[in-house]
């Protein structure tokens, strides 16, 4: 659904859908989903030049790819 939002021009649905996922990933424990929305979140901040939140999403995608890394998981 965020995608649809963000297509159409609408940034508040499209974070709202965002952060929904985030508990949803927890919850069926999907790396792969935490992936996919940390990177759309972090995208989705460089859209609205809020570069700390950004980074801050960046940094998780690149510790998910070190412990994957490392643990070969």
């Amino acid at each position: 659904l965020a995608e649809a939002f963000e297509k159409t021009g609408q940034p508040d649905s499209t974070l709202f859908y965002l952060r929904s996922a985030l508990p949803v990933a927890e919850y069926l424990n999907a790396p792969d989903l935490f992936q996919r929305t940390y990177t759309a979140l972090a995208k989705y901040y460089q859209s609205v030049k809020n570069n700390d939140s950004a980074v801050k999403y960046q940094s998780l995608i690149i510790n998910m790819r070190v412990c994957k890394e490392e643990f070969n998981v």
